[in-house]
């Protein structure tokens, strides 16, 4: 699962930001910038891709490069140079060493005869508590296969967040029955209420731990002490023994990790609008492009019976 996040991030890195500072009308002209995308949690070893970057719509496999000289430091000190790992057609280096929570994280590159560096660390893990949940109405029905009914569930689920002061979060959920995985949405105008609030939130899916996705949120910078949120389930799945269990994922974000998706959000959400201002996706890879960052997470489970 945490290699799918590196690769979605690296993906969605690539769709986006290598339209940063190009002049289209230069093509033969342009000058490849060194590109980083890294984004790593707690107990994690780093996955970093490195290539160079590309005009719209030039990016190819050939841009990945295989013969960077990739160093990752850790509080300042050096800890080790990254191993190349050939990925299909195309590959990422990798460490042997882990993240750790609180321990500050830089990653140097060399290539192209450039050198590019970015710093991030692992922010604490969340501390939070599923504080109630309310069923407000369950349909079960005769499913398509033999011994298994159909469950559409719509509940209401409150989670306590525990000093969540000037930290950026986002939150997913999913569930099993019998051993079969399920989704469920988190409605953004539902995801609002408590003494915190929250003060902004964007529409990106960001892929988090346990295999679960979700919509990123920021509370309330102003807020002290707890932070209660509530949101809706609408699940459908199949179900075995009249029972579901629901897991709840948390994430906090390094800032450097939000800025990409808050930007990265807007940056789609006015693709292909020519009265707005052009959106620079937020990146902190330093002389190049690209992100380094880091995140942790925690989950909390509820079984429901029916």
């Amino acid at each position: 699962m945490k290699r799918f996040v590196f690769i979605f991030v690296f993906i969605t890195f690539l769709l986006s930001a290598c339209y940063k500072d190009i002049n289209i009308y230069d093509q033969d002209n342009y000058e490849p910038k060194l590109g980083i995308s890294s984004v790593f949690t707690k107990d994690s070893t780093f996955l970093v891709w490195v290539y160079k970057s590309a005009i719209p719509g030039r990016f190819t496999k050939d841009n990945f490069l295989d013969n960077a000289i990739v160093k990752l430091y850790e509080d300042g000190n050096f800890v080790e140079q990254l191993s190349y790992v050939l990925l299909g057609s195309y590959g990422y280096y990798q460490s042997t060493s882990i993240a750790r929570e609180g321990h500050v994280y830089r990653i140097e590159v060399e290539a192209l005869n450039k050198n590019a560096w970015a710093q991030d660390s692992v922010p604490s893990k969340p501390d939070f508590v599923i504080k109630d949940i309310l069923i407000k109405d369950t349909v079960v029905y005769s499913g398509y296969f033999k011994d298994t009914n159909q469950l559409w569930l719509d509940a209401e689920v409150v989670l306590r967040l525990i000093n969540t002061s000037d930290y950026y979060y986002a939150f997913a959920g999913y569930g099993y029955s019998d051993g079969q995985k399920l989704w469920f949405d988190f409605p953004e105008q539902n995801f609002s209420r408590g003494p915190g609030g929250i003060k902004e939130f964007t529409s990106i899916i960001m892929p988090l731990g346990n295999g679960a996705s979700g919509l990123l949120y920021t509370p309330s910078i102003y807020t002290q002490g707890d932070l209660e949120v509530d949101f809706e389930i609408n699940a459908t799945t199949d179900i075995a023994n009249n029972s579901i269990t629901l897991y709840f994922v948390v994430a906090r974000l390094s800032k450097d990790l939000y800025d990409f998706y808050k930007s990265l959000d807007l940056y789609y959400r006015t693709t292909n609008n020519p009265f707005v201002e052009p959106v620079n996706i937020k990146v902190n890879v330093e002389n190049g492009l690209g992100l380094f960052a880091g995140y942790s997470f925690e989950v909390d489970s509820i079984k429901i019976n029916f």
